[in-house]
């Protein structure tokens, strides 16, 4: 039986390893997963028998690592837990697996040859070329050296979700929603919710809101909108912004717990969004995607995957909105978003070939 401790600290470095741990576990292993974020990132977590913890200095990473054969972990970034434990592993000489989970900002993840890991595990070829470009030779070409492409571990379970979703389930669904099943559904998703530290937030989602019900109306094209679930449950709002608009405009108007989102992404002809996990969900689940992001700055949207890897078409600018409504909806060459789609898909098996990379460096 091997020993592998498990952590991660920040909520995507969680959510790419839970899978895997699963299947370390069920093979045997003796695994010990710590977490190192806050509430909501440690949550990510969720069934699993894990603890959390606060170490204090490098000599308490070195006290907890000391016995297990591997360390398995996230990279959250530089003064993380991540990044404290992958140099701990090295002091004591231990086999390490780092698995990443964006392809961009490795500058903020490497810091000397001390911090690299035995083995990087990424989700595309794509992975090497961008961190080289971000670390230059002196730290690239050791990760290089030892990288692994295994896919996206954090989105295995959409392969199934996709596969099992039958044609019987969408006419179910689309009856129960009082939607007839022959009808076309284009479906966008709305987050016009107040953020006490962020007061601009709803205005410019309300704007966002109206400019794509504005065009489609332009367009001719009938939305089907479902609000995110905070939309109902924030008292601050004296009124259902989404509805009023939608009412407006002449949209069909799903209050936010009618259904499963993600069965009725994958009932949708095609799904636009703004900032939202929306994209990454219908991206995933191979429906055309559109993303809405005025006036955002290229960080902020490369943290959604589906766009960091130019998976899905999108705007961020204003007069753009009609262009994305277009071709998601009308465009007659649908392998073309399908071919994009590609640099973004599961297949279900990429924490498989996790645990299989495991088995090769014990």
């Amino acid at each position: 039986m091997t020993k592998i401790l498990a952590t991660a600290q920040q909520r995507g470095s969680v959510n790419a390893l839970k899978k895997p741990i699963e299947l370390l576990i069920r093979e045997g292993h003796e695994v010990s997963v710590y977490a190192t974020g806050n509430q909501v990132e440690a949550a990510g977590f969720g069934d699993l028998n894990y603890t959390k913890i606060s170490p204090k200095d490098n000599h308490a990473y070195t006290d907890i690592l000391g016995g297990n054969q591997l360390l398995l972990t996230g990279l959250s970034g530089v003064n993380t837990s991540d990044f404290y434990f992958i140099k701990a592993a090295n002091e004591l000489n231990i086999k390490s697996i780092a698995v990443n989970d964006q392809n961009l900002g490795y500058r903020g993840r490497f810091q000397g040859i001390e911090s690299l890991p035995t083995i990087l595990v990424v989700m595309t070829e794509g992975c090497g070329s961008t961190l080289e470009q971000e670390l230059g030779p002196g730290l690239s070409q050791p990760l290089l050296k030892n990288l692994k492409v295994v896919g996206w571990t954090a989105f295995d379970d959409y392969a199934s979700i996709r596969d099992n979703f039958s044609h019987k389930k969408r006419d179910e669904l689309l009856r129960k929603l009082k939607i007839s099943p022959s009808r076309k559904i284009f479906f966008h998703a709305t987050q016009n919710v107040w953020i006490e530290n962020n007061p601009n937030f709803l205005s410019y989602e309300r704007k966002v809101t109206e400019e794509v019900f504005q065009q489609s109306n332009n367009l001719r094209i009938s939305l089907v909108v479902k609000p995110h679930p905070k939309e109902a449950k924030n008292p601050l709002l004296d009124r259902d912004i989404t509805k009023d608009l939608a009412k407006k405009y002449g949209h069909t108007y799903l209050i936010p717990d009618s259904c499963n989102t993600k069965d009725l992404i994958i009932s949708s002809n095609s799904v636009t969004a703004g900032k939202s996990t929306c994209l990454t969900e219908a991206c995933l689940l191979d429906i055309n995607t559109g993303g809405i992001l005025p006036n955002c700055f290229d960080k902020e949207i490369e943290a959604f995957p589906p766009i960091a890897v130019n998976a899905i078409p999108y705007t961020q600018y204003w007069d753009g909105i009609d262009k994305i409504l277009k071709e998601v909806i009308f465009l007659k060459d649908s392998n073309h978003l399908k071919d994009m789609r590609r640099k973004f898909s599961v297949d279900g098996k990429a924490s498989q070939r996790l645990v299989e990379i495991v088995k090769t460096i014990l």
